[in-house]
């Protein structure tokens, strides 16, 4: 059996330890940001009162607003993994400082502002994990089995953040939780420290030419989901669920005391139901995503919340309440999972992470909207007439965005984990986005068996390599030369210099290669003045033969707007 830390099924001895570091890290944390949330809402509240919690509630939700236009800018630069690892690095500090707080009595406004600072941080965790990720994996279906591990991650979080964060509190109080939830922190920042240090490769941005602020190069970046067909609608359904989350979090308290009639632990059961739901959810994902098309499992997600929330409201019965919560909590986090994989597929690539910047400020918006409508309602009318307003609302929702997800999954097509791959190459690391999305359109996957000879020297070469996974050994007369892993190159001496090829590589293991035909590669490189110089000068190092120096040198005179020769015509 495939063990679940594996990013490739074909690599059986092969461990994406990347890869195990950013889920790894990414699951803690995501335990700790539920329980933080309890920890300092209890504090507050006895302290406070009911008054304090309202207060604490909007205090930890304004940071992600302040942040989420720089945390997006940052996270799409050249730096991506270095920003994660001072956002977990910051979470622990704001944290610890919290536990401190409260376990000197101070005063609940500096608790929840130490903690605020922590909440402020998370807002960069998930950009750049959207961003850092299609560079680690290997594969299309590896990113997909990645997102799959990190939706559960999340879906187990809903559950056992709490559970957590009340046996904690239960123990000794909101500094113990405090200060467990930063010692996650900390060990996430532990854990993605060597991600930091390596070098990110740095993305094309085309507005660099044309500095803007943050809020309007964020703007700029989502504006371009707008040739992306249903992306738009997708982002919004995205953030519409945290109403669904702010609305819960108070509806659940008043729900089990006033109507189900419920004693201290209600609450408790209520949002346990929902967990469960959650877990379910994020134990069947794979299954979920799976499907050939997304789309319709968002809809269904969408309507499967509204009808349930209308139910809830209703029908004030145990029996039926607890299973129906379980189901708005599977919806939501296959809601999350599915819509998240959306746009991480729809969006151009310097867009990811204003993309994922902009859904962290829709969270936070929309965890305040619910809480307010919900608060509103009840005390114009009642809580379950609150629960059927939530309901409503996604069922408008769904009437509205339904014609645009019928198409979601149709824009939902660009190459991220090529992109992400070829990005690395010096020869495509320049280039602008739409051409590097084009050649990554061009690559195709393709395996290789350990011993296999992948090209001969001496054969006509038509097809530039990339190496995806797997170690390949080079040989030229005789003499071996070099061993290529993840993020290497062969085949471009042929191409450039329109010679045989000049060595031999044969796969040490069975790995991955991207290929690319002869004249989507040259049209990329000869097109853009910056790869084709990149190109030109990575070779000088690789040419061993005179003749071939020559033509080498006599292609640097190129005419950039030449069509390459097709030896196919």
């Amino acid at each position: 059996m495939t063990r679940w830390w594996r990013s490739d099924p074909s690599q059986r001895g092969s461990t994406n330890r990347d890869l195990l570091r950013l889920t790894s890290a990414y699951g803690l944390t995501a335990v700790g940001e539920w329980a933080l949330w309890l920890a300092v809402l209890v504090y507050a509240y006895d302290a406070g009162g009911a008054a304090a919690t309202g207060y604490a509630s909007l205090a930890l939700v304004l940071p992600v607003v302040a942040v989420a236009p720089f945390t997006g800018r940052a996270a799409g630069g050249s730096h991506p993994t270095r920003l994660m690892s001072i956002a977990y690095g910051a979470q622990a500090i704001g944290l610890g400082a919290a536990a401190l707080a409260a376990l000197a009595d101070a005063p609940w406004p500096v608790v929840v502002g130490c903690s605020a600072l922590a909440v402020g941080a998370v807002a960069a965790v998930r950009p750049t994990c959207a961003v850092v990720l299609p560079s680690l994996v290997r594969t299309a279906r590896d990113l997909t089995s990645a997102n799959v591990r990190m939706g559960r991650f999340d879906s187990l979080s809903v559950l056992f953040g709490p559970l957590l964060a009340g046996a904690l509190l239960t123990a000794q109080g909101p500094a113990l939780a405090l200060a467990v939830c930063s010692a996650l922190n900390l060990l996430g920042f532990v854990i993605t420290a060597p991600l930091s240090r390596r070098a990110d490769t740095p993305v094309h941005q085309p507005e660099a030419d044309h500095p803007a602020g943050p809020v309007r190069t964020l703007m700029r970046q989502v504006r371009s989901l707008g040739g992306r067909g249903s992306a738009t609608s997708v982002l919004v359904i995205a953030g519409a669920q945290y109403v669904l989350v702010g609305a819960l979090d108070l509806a659940t308290v008043v729900y089990a005391s006033e109507v189900l009639q419920l004693d201290e632990s209600g609450p408790a059961l209520l949002a346990a139901a929902v967990g469960v739901g959650a877990v379910a959810a994020g134990l069947g994902a794979r299954r979920v995503v799976g499907r050939g098309r997304l789309a319709p499992v968002v809809l269904l997600s969408v309507v499967a919340i509204s009808v349930s929330m209308v139910v809830v409201g209703t029908l004030a019965v145990l029996a039926v309440v607890l299973p129906v919560l379980a189901i708005i909590g599977f919806s939501r986090s296959s809601l999350d999972l599915t819509t998240r994989m959306l746009l991480q597929r729809s969006a151009p690539p310097t867009a990811v992470a204003a993309v994922f910047s902009v859904l962290e400020l829709f969270a936070a918006v929309g965890t305040a909207l619910g809480l307010v409508v919900t608060q509103v309602v009840i005390a114009v009318a009642d809580v379950r007439v609150a629960l059927i307003v939530i309901g409503g609302m996604f069922a408008v929702i769904a009437l509205a965005t339904f014609r645009q997800l019928r198409s979601a999954d149709d824009s939902a097509n660009v190459p991220v984990v090529a992109i992400g791959l070829l990005r690395r190459l010096p020869v495509f690391a320049l280039l602008p986005p739409a051409a590097l999305e084009a050649v990554a359109r061009a690559a195709s996957e393709r395996p290789s068996a350990p011993g296999e000879v992948v090209v001969r020297e001496g054969d006509d070469g038509h097809l530039f390599y990339a190496v995806a996974a797997g170690s390949f050994v080079v040989d030229s007369r005789g003499n071996r030369l070099r061993t290529l892993h993840r993020g290497d190159s062969f085949g471009e001496i042929a191409l450039l210099a329109d010679v045989p090829r000049t060595a031999t590589v044969t796969a040490i293991e069975r790995g991955e290669l991207l290929s690319i035909d002869r004249v989507a590669f040259l049209t990329a490189v000869t097109g853009h003045d910056a790869s084709r110089q990149a190109a030109l000068g990575a070779l000088r190092t690789l040419v061993i033969d005179a003749d071939v120096a020559q033509r080498l040198h006599g292609s640097e005179h190129l005419n950039d707007t030449e069509p390459p020769h097709d030896p196919d015509q």
